[in-house]
This record gives structure tokens, C-alpha cells and sequence, in this order.
């Protein structure tokens, strides 16, 4: 796989592993096979997203990675116009809900 190519679902690292959620979640969406959804697709021009799929996706995200974040219903708003920019959306939410909860943990003094 050359450095220029997207995750796919053989990468087995953490990354690809959130890659292919999100792609696996926008492909089960759209009705689409996966191999159809690249990070490089556009959101709204390649896979005709409207805002009520966008909520959609991100509570099917959600689910799927058991986490929480706003409700994307403008992808624009956040700068996210490619799945690639999804993922790493999901990637920032998932690293600050886990530091949330790692602040948020009872800490035992001795």
C-alpha cells in the first residue's frame, strides 16, 4: 500500500480502523459498497449529503463508537468536506471525550 493510498479495511491500525467505521457507516447510509466511499470523497458533492443525513450519520457514529458529539447538520460549519475530514473529526471528539473521562476519574491518594 503506497502512502497516497486510504485506509482500507485491512489496515488493522487505530486509524484505519476509525476510517473504515466511518466509511462502513456512511456505505450502510447511502446503500452503497464501501469501496465506493474513499476519505477523498466530497461529502456533499460525491455523496450528496443534506443536513437530516448528516444527524443521521453522526448518531449512527455515535452508536457505533459509543461516544458523543454535536450534531453535524452543516458539515461546512466544521470545516468537513471530505470523509477524510469526517475522520479526523471523529478522531479529535474521540480523543477529547477520553480525556474528559480520564480528568473526570477518581484518583486514589495514598
Amino acid at each position: 500500500m503506497s502512502a497516497d493510498t486510504p485506509a482500507s479495511s485491512t489496515d488493522s491500525s487505530p486509524a484505519g480502523h476509525l476510517a473504515t467505521t466511518v466509511r462502513r457507516t456512511l456505505a450502510t447510509y447511502l446503500e452503497r459498497p464501501i469501496g465506493e466511499i474513499d476519505l477523498d470523497s466530497r461529502l456533499e458533492l460525491d455523496l450528496e449529503l443534506d443536513s437530516f443525513a448528516m444527524i443521521e450519520i453522526t448518531i449512527a457514529l455515535e452508536t457505533a463508537l459509543g461516544f458523543s458529539m454535536e450534531d453535524v447538520a452543516d458539515p461546512q460549519d466544521l470545516n468537513l468536506v471530505t470523509v477524510g475530514d469526517l475522520v479526523d473529526y471523529v478522531s479529535s471528539r474521540l480523543a477529547a471525550q477520553q480525556a474528559e473521562e480520564a480528568d473526570d476519574a477518581p484518583t486514589h491518594d495514598r
